[in-house]
């Protein structure tokens, strides 16, 4: 069962491989990522050329006092995302409550069928 399964996972990255490709193309339908995505990394003196509207970038030093900013391309300049705080960093606890499982908070997530 394992070798069916790994064939067919090579065949589906084959279809997605010729689908996306390094250098561009277009998704059209809904885009799901589960995952981080990971943007192309520029420095400010070092941006792409302008003039593709909608593409968005990561500017290492291009926050007007050298810091990071995302940018997206509005297609005549790359105009500044700002960063804003930190994420606060936060603990999802889980309780088992009878035939329920609950947050911290006491939100009910899921209820065991009778």
């Amino acid at each position: 069962m394992s070798s069916l399964l790994t064939q067919l996972g090579q065949k589906v990255k084959a279809k997605l491989d010729n689908k996306l490709n390094t250098s561009g193309g277009l998704i059209s339908g809904t885009l799901s990522v589960s995952q981080s995505i990971q943007f192309g990394s520029y420095q400010a003196s070092s941006l792409p050329t302008n003039g593709t509207s909608g593409r968005v970038i990561y500017v290492t030093d291009g926050d007007g006092n050298g810091g990071p900013c995302m940018a997206v391309d509005d297609g005549t300049d790359w105009k500044i995302i700002e960063l804003g705080s930190t994420v606060a960093a936060v603990t999802h606890l889980l309780a088992e409550n009878g035939d329920s499982l609950t947050t911290e908070l006491g939100d009910i997530l899921m209820i065991e069928p009778v």
